[in-house]
């Protein structure tokens, strides 16, 4: 076959792609980065960390399971402590180790609504039933949104910013209660 003949058939492929990226690119209402454009922010990090992590795995996988137990330790710090609420109580108080004493629990009084008492859930499994709707905000929320409304309406404490090392520590920790396990960073076992 002449290369002429080659390039020709090579090319029809090539074409019909490129149309069909060009297309699918501008029916999208979300702008997708060229390949190998410098990426900003947390994304360079990203990259950094993945070309270091890949020198060394064994370092790699050290370093992710004391960053692991870290995060751990200070969720669940921040589940038993009784000053991220005004009322003395802390997340253990109504579900110790995750679980639930039972009964009910009233919505703090300081908020001015109610009084109305709700039972208190497991939190096993509740990382498996979020993000869910939840009828006190009308919306679909995330388990740390969540984490939040507890915080408010039980602790009578005030809500941590979403973006917050501390609601992302809270919501990690709720989520190792899911299973009874402590959250395993891949392939520790």
């Amino acid at each position: 076959m002449k290369l002429s003949t080659k390039i020709a058939a090579l090319a029809v492929p090539v074409f019909a792609l490129v149309a069909l990226t060009v297309s699918c690119g501008t029916t999208s209402r979300y702008k997708a980065d060229e390949f190998g454009a410098k990426q900003e922010g947390k994304m360079d990090v990203a990259l950094a960390n993945i070309d270091r992590a890949m020198g060394d795995m064994e370092a790699t996988k050290k370093r992710a399971m004391a960053k692991q137990a870290e995060v751990l330790r200070l969720g669940k710090e921040l589940y038993n402590d009784t000053e991220l609420g005004t009322n003395g109580q802390s997340c253990n108080s109504c579900h110790p180790g995750g679980g639930t004493t039972g009964g009910e629990a009233e919505i703090a009084k300081k908020m001015g609504h109610g009084p109305y008492k709700l039972p208190i859930p497991s939190l096993v499994g509740a990382s498996a039933r979020f993000p869910k709707y939840k009828i006190p905000t009308d919306e679909v929320i995330t388990l740390a949104q969540m984490d939040n409304n507890c915080i408010r309406m039980f602790l009578a404490g005030k809500r941590l910013p979403l973006n917050s090392p501390e609601s992302f520590y809270l919501a990690t920790y709720v989520s190792s209660l899911s299973n009874g396990d402590d959250i395993q960073v891949a392939g520790s076992k």
